[in-house]
């Protein structure tokens, strides 16, 4: 973890580094925060340091300046009810159109990296503008400019293609099949119209047990399950809450440990996909917390449905 300089403005700058805890609400049913929860405070982490640096004007939403086009979470360390975390914020890379952050939660009891955020964001208005406050943000707090380091760079995605399906060639594709259908839900905001990534993330979520029906495989019987180590999302547009929704999915490939999934969020009422999501599950011992190899009986019923 890069090493904040002492400066002048070293105690003021390390007062607004956004910290918080783990709440009751956000435990999942394997016992550690749920995988949306990391999403959640990753917004709320970029947001606060947006508008306290004045990188986007107060008096307008973030949304109308600046366009999440993509997200690529690695989850490092399990976050447990009650840790107490930070998330620091750095720059890694200014384009003429595109800014590019990078984020990484740290567990403040035990001083590990539980999860990093490389969120790509596209220039909507003044972009001149708008690139050049991110540009004097840095030559004020050089030290807030951060190349993404080793931990957190995309690894298990990086082989993962775009299939480029819409909705009429998601129904007749081999394989994919409907994962979660229902109505789109807002969690934990007031006065908001349109979901966001952690909203998105939620959905994918939901929709995890009904992945699990497809691997011939119980829980309760081996004691055996899976746990995100890597998310990327493609956005391509933030759906308004009720929208009726449905989430389709494949397997993209399986190996010893880990196997990957990819996820169409799909906008019922015009029928257009919002966002692309993949995802790689590693199985693991939820005893021991370790990870194992894929049993032999699920990894024969996957390699059945392996997209082609």
């Amino acid at each position: 973890m890069k090493t904040i300089p002492h400066s002048g403005n070293h105690l003021l700058e390390n007062s607004t580094i956004y910290k918080n805890s783990v709440q009751a609400h956000e435990i999942d049913n394997l016992g550690h925060m749920n995988v949306q929860y990391y999403v959640k405070h990753c917004i709320d982490s970029y947001k606060l340091n947006l508008k306290i640096n004045n990188l986007i004007s107060t008096y307008e939403n973030i949304e109308n300046e600046l366009f999440l086009e993509k997200i690529n979470i690695r989850y490092l360390n399990e976050q447990r009810l009650g840790t107490p975390f930070l998330i620091n914020f750095y720059i890694s890379k200014i384009e003429s159109e595109k800014i590019t952050v990078f984020q990484e939660m740290e567990n403040l009891e035990t001083t590990k990296i539980s999860a990093t955020f490389i969120l790509v964001f596209k220039i909507k208005l003044q972009k001149e503008f708008t690139k050049s406050k991110f540009e004097k943000f840095l030559i004020e707090h050089p030290y807030k400019l951060k190349k993404i380091p080793f931990y957190g760079e995309i690894r298990g995605l990086l082989d993962i293609k775009d299939l480029k399906l819409d909705y009429i060639k998601l129904q007749n594709y081999p394989n994919i099949f409907d994962a979660f259908c229902g109505l789109a839900n807002i969690k934990n905001r007031v006065n908001s119209t349109y979901l966001d990534a952690s909203d998105y993330m939620g959905i994918v979520s939901a929709a995890v047990p009904n992945l699990l029906t497809k691997s011939n495989h119980s829980i309760y019987e081996t004691n055996i399950g899976g746990v995100a180590v890597e998310y990327e999302f493609f956005f391509n547009k933030f759906i308004e809450q009720n929208t009726c929704v449905k989430l389709l999915s494949g397997l993209r490939n399986i190996k010893t440990k880990t196997y990957t999934w990819s996820h169409w969020l799909v906008d019922l009422d015009n029928e257009k996909v919002s966002a692309i999501a993949n995802s790689v599950i590693v199985t693991m011992d939820l005893r021991s917390r370790k990870s194992v190899q894929i049993p032999y009986k699920m990894k024969n019923s996957l390699e059945n449905i392996v997209l082609r």
